[in-house]
């Protein structure tokens, strides 16, 4: 099942609000004008405060619709389904690799926290979705590119051909490239 990526609330909002005019793929059952909104998803951030990441629309099978009950997530741009951490932080993270910062130092900066073993689990992930990225490259200009800084041979051994990519990346849509890359493929990132 695709995720569908929104800029902001208010936009969520407006394609929920249209949905029987929305062009969705067919549901699970076939029909595709049976999606109705269900309401808002959120991220707890703490015991006492949460924030909405996006909504829920429904292949409704009540008042007279024949939909099968199926699910679909819409998502905030800003949000990366399943992670913690929103896509600000990771493109810190991105940013700090490119720049030449250690990986640890890195995630810890991005993160504020002390451990930093989820960096190469994100690099790892990162690097799994590569032939997913390199596609993209294709739309943008990537003629003037520059040669990676990295203090550690190690560093640069790990992640050689992803950094490439994240700098074509961060060259083209600057600080924001998790959610442009969201945006942009309709695709998760991480």
């Amino acid at each position: 099942m695709r995720l569908l990526f929104f800029e902001s609330i208010d936009s969520l909002n407006q394609f929920t609000r249209s949905l029987r005019a929305a062009t969705l793929p067919p549901c699970n059952c076939g029909a595709d004008n049976h999606w109705t909104s269900h309401g808002f998803t959120y991220k707890q951030l703490s015991a006492t405060h949460r924030c909405v990441v996006g909504k829920r629309i429904i292949c409704a099978n009540r008042c007279g619709r024949t939909g099968c009950g199926a699910t679909r997530q819409l998502y905030l741009s800003s949000t990366l389904p399943r992670i913690h951490y929103r896509a600000d932080v990771l493109t810190l993270f991105i940013v700090a690799l490119i720049n030449g910062t250690p990986i640890h130092s890195a995630y810890q900066q991005a993160t504020q926290a002390n451990s930093h073993r989820h960096a190469y689990r994100w690099l790892h992930q990162m690097k799994c979705r590569l032939v997913n990225y390199r596609p993209q490259l294709a739309s943008m200009n990537t003629a003037n590119s520059t040669r990676i800084t990295t203090r550690s041979t190690r560093s640069l051994l790990l992640t050689e051909p992803l950094m490439t990519t994240l700098q074509h990346f961060q060259s083209h849509w600057a600080n924001k490239l998790v959610q442009q890359y969201q945006l942009t493929t309709q695709a998760i990132f991480l």
